[in-house]
């Protein structure tokens, strides 16, 4: 996400942080962007007035959600299926019901069709 994030910002008009060696009043309206381990990614427009009169802040959470399955996932409790999961993209348990889902995999035959 950070990389393609990283692409459209730069088709935008951002340019790396790095590359800026100090940021002057001239530089008013200039955007610019930070990444940090390809795990967040900052965007700023630089504004008219002093940092001190206050700053506009907007956060965006990138991590997305997903359900692994465990090495044997399948057991069978009061005559239903269950799978054994393991979840990530900081979410509570109790939230899931409410995230549309969709489930991807390969079956495999014992014919070796599929």
């Amino acid at each position: 996400m950070v990389i393609e994030g990283t692409k459209i910002a730069e088709k935008a008009g951002f340019l790396p942080l790095e590359k800026i060696k100090k940021i002057s009043r001239a530089d008013k309206g200039k955007r610019v962007y930070a990444t940090n381990r390809e795990k967040n990614l900052i965007l700023a427009v630089l504004g008219k007035r002093p940092i001190l009169e206050g700053v506009r802040i907007i956060v965006s959470h990138i991590d997305s959600p997903r359900l692994d399955l465990k090495v044997h996932p399948l057991y069978e409790e009061e005559n239903l299926a269950f799978l054994k999961t393991h979840y990530y993209g900081g979410i509570k348990k109790y939230q899931w019901v409410t995230i549309p889902l969709a489930l991807h995999g390969v079956i495999v035959l014992k014919t070796a069709k599929g």
